[in-house]
């Protein structure tokens, strides 16, 4: 039997390429993953998901997420399922205006955010600046075209600043295989050093609060993501769902992360 395949983009990064070569082949071309194999896309953020799916089945293989799954998190279905365990959220400017939340915000698309401009494009004091950054974030190139939201803004563990003001925060990022948890480690990867360092392992109030709903994700989609947030208060909560073929490895261990992926899906042919 064929092992699965890694479909590679040529931007991820060579300690993932190299991990994933333990446990999957690797391709980077789909053209190459055929013969009733299950693919999975690393490093692709926007792509005709649609038009991939339909390749690969002509090639006689599937994604390991279909199109239908990578609707439920690009529309920001998902917030039907998790909604009270994430930020309370707004689907357009006129709920905003006539409600009585007056600020502070988020905004973001449904999939990306500008958050390396933060304070420009990301966040908004009161319901006056929402107009800046509606104004800024509609005229990307690559946000442009996607639906916005807009999320109360909760404060967040702060444990520095980077660029612009972005603030970060005591943040993980968990995948999932179905309902399973394969890996986690800390989210950002770009933050001094010494802060990498100090929270690279995972708390474990962490990953029982991803318990509360990875059951109900996990029977929406096959491979995903989620980054856990502590507040200032220090509860945890649900910053956002991602694609497990879209999201950056953060500061997950990749050997951990195929190993565990292969061992979950090398029974389930037809997984989806």
């Amino acid at each position: 039997m064929n092992r699965n395949v890694i479909l590679a983009h040529r931007d991820l990064e060579a300690r993932e390429i190299e991990a994933a070569q333990c446990y999957f082949d690797v391709e980077r071309l789909r053209t190459k993953c055929c013969y009733d194999r299950i693919v999975i896309p690393r490093g692709y953020g926007a792509i005709d998901w649609k038009e991939l799916e339909e390749d690969l089945h002509n090639l006689g293989s599937r994604p390991i997420n279909s199109y239908r799954q990578r609707q439920y998190i690009e529309n920001f279905d998902y917030y039907n399922d998790v909604g009270k365990y994430t930020f309370d959220t707004y689907f357009s400017l006129s709920n905003i205006m006539m409600g009585d939340y007056h600020g502070p915000f988020v905004v973001k698309g449904v999939t990306n955010s500008k958050k390396q401009n933060w304070n420009t494009s990301m966040y908004a004091e009161t319901k006056d600046d929402l107009w800046r950054v509606v104004y800024d974030l509609n005229n990307d190139g690559f946000i442009g075209y996607q639906k916005l939201i807009f999320r109360k803004y909760v404060p967040l563990k702060n444990l520095g600043y980077l660029l612009n003001g972005l603030p970060i925060s005591e943040e993980y990022r968990l995948f999932f295989y179905k309902g399973n948890l394969l890996v986690a480690g800390f989210y950002w990867s770009t933050a001094p050093e010494d802060i990498v360092e100090k929270y690279k392992t995972v708390p474990h109030g962490a990953i029982q609060f991803s318990l509360k709903f990875s059951d109900i994700i996990g029977k929406r989609i096959n491979f995903w993501v989620a980054d856990i947030a502590k507040t200032a208060r220090g509860d945890w909560i649900l910053v956002e769902l991602n694609d497990g073929c879209s999201a950056g490895i953060s500061e997950c261990d990749p050997n951990t992360l195929y190993r565990n992926l292969q061992f979950r899906i090398f029974d389930e042919p037809n997984s989806q």
